[in-house]
């Protein structure tokens, strides 16, 4: 993809993130480098699975545009969009606590 295709303007972003949180946003993707971010979409959109993981957590959010949450997930955060670690951090953390505990600490 083209370098122009990574410069969304803010209310085109924000509604694909799904965030109320503009400024951050904004600030972020001001911040982050074209030539990582196309790495990283390549990257997922190239992404070959070759190993099942056996104790894998999925948490999704029910409004993420970007990766949408789907059935198989163990956790679907309500309204969570792309932008749930920041606009969702207290039920995230919640739930990654709760999945941490289940595990023995050496």
């Amino acid at each position: 993809l083209p370098s122009l295709c990574f410069n969304i303007p803010t209310p085109i972003a924000s509604f694909a993130f799904q965030t109320k949180n503009k400024k951050l946003l904004s600030a972020i993707i001001k911040d982050s480098e074209v030539e990582f971010t196309k790495w990283a979409v390549n990257a997922i959109l190239n992404w070959k699975n070759e190993q099942k993981l056996e104790q894998l957590i999925q948490i999704g959010g029910e409004k993420d545009l970007i990766l949408p949450s789907n059935k198989n997930m163990n956790h679907i955060i309500k309204g969570g969009g792309h932008f749930m670690i920041v606009d969702k951090a207290y039920e995230l953390s919640a739930i990654l606590n709760q999945e941490l505990a289940k595990f023995e600490v050496l």
